[in-house]
């Protein structure tokens, strides 16, 4: 017999799938985590856009 959490964990997995796979916007983006992520990143994404700009 599967725990709640485990039923949880197998929905969240479901969701994260459809998601990934298909497109579906079954998980919402917090937008505060996006932009933070954004800002920690910059200086790694930015030569890397300049990279495959010269490419």
């Amino acid at each position: 017999m599967l725990a709640p959490y485990d039923v949880a964990l197998l929905e969240l997995g479901y969701r994260f799938l459809r998601q990934v796979l298909f497109g579906e916007k079954t998980i919402e983006l917090k937008t505060e985590v996006v932009e933070k992520r954004a800002e920690e990143r910059k200086e790694i994404w930015d030569p890397r856009h300049q990279a495959e700009m010269v490419c």
